[in-house]
């Protein structure tokens, strides 16, 4: 029995020391999407992103995805995860060769994540520049490449 126990301290310090990969829950609000909603929202004409922010309560848990469009295909390629308004997760993935992604973890919008890729993200979330992420409405930026100036009613939330 005591060498039972003893066993389990040294794994759960292992494990408090290794840590776990932390996972976004797909339980959540817009986390389990493969395609964007027709609502979506566009940084660009090929970057499109939902829930646009404007759809994001200060007390949303969920997800905020951002995926690029070759004309052809969707690529989900950022998944923000967002608890009681903060974020907490940002997941990247790479749709070129084979599955990859990387999980990042935030508290406050440090980075809790030693994975370069994973940066601190308070000044921008301080500058309004998100996540979530600002997007433009469906659409704005089609017009605005035919107009040669974004239409008016085409405002950045």
């Amino acid at each position: 029995m005591t060498n039972t126990r003893q066993i389990l301290a040294v794994f759960a310090l292992s494990v408090a020391e290794v840590g776990f990969a932390a996972e976004i829950p797909t339980s959540a609000d817009n986390c389990d999407l493969q395609l964007p909603p027709d609502n979506h929202g566009e940084i660009t004409g090929q970057i499109i992103v939902y829930p646009r922010r404007t759809q994001i309560s200060g007390g949303y848990t969920g997800c905020q995805s951002v995926w690029l469009y070759d004309g052809k295909t969707y690529y989900r390629s950022f998944i923000y995860y967002f608890d009681r308004g903060e974020l907490r997760m940002m997941k990247i993935i790479e749709p070129q060769g084979p599955p990859k992604s990387i999980v990042c973890e935030y508290r406050s919008g440090k980075s809790l994540t030693t994975n370069r890729d994973c940066r601190d993200l308070t000044k921008s979330i301080q500058a309004g520049l998100g996540p979530p992420l600002p997007s433009f409405p469906k659409g704005c930026h089609a017009e605005a490449l035919k107009q040669r100036t974004m239409p008016a009613n085409c405002r950045k939330d």
